[in-house]
């Protein structure tokens, strides 16, 4: 009986005594690959897809989009759903459209991705 209660304290000092803190990782961004799209002007949406973003720990994410860099010309200052997975943008000028994505799991930040869309018009 004593040997059996020896363990059992035994046990129970180790159980309590473990490291049971998870280390969180940083989220990561992918905001898609830089692409062309051809477009009518002030009228066709253009996606921007965040879905390949993800956190190692599989926690939640939120997102944010942001505009970087826009043409010359382009007056854009919206981004359709900019804390979604998958935004979105209808150009009002041809040229590079710079879009940047930070996810977040409630304690870290991602490092901003970046993807480039050049509009050209129809």
């Amino acid at each position: 009986m004593k040997k059996i209660l020896a363990i059992v304290f035994v046990s129970f000092i180790l159980f309590s005594c473990s490291d049971t803190t998870a280390v969180n990782r940083v989220p990561v961004a992918f905001a898609g690959f830089d692409r062309s799209v051809i477009v009518t002007l002030n009228q066709t949406e253009v996606e921007l897809d965040g879905t390949g973003s993800y956190d190692p720990d599989s926690d939640l994410l939120t997102y944010r989009w942001a505009i970087e860099a826009i043409p010359e010309k382009s007056r854009l200052t919206t981004i359709n759903n900019p804390d979604s997975p998958i935004a979105s943008f209808i150009p009002d000028a041809e040229g590079d459209y710079v879009f940047s994505l930070t996810v977040d799991d409630g304690v870290f930040t991602s490092q901003k991705d970046i993807v480039v869309i050049t509009v050209i018009a129809r």
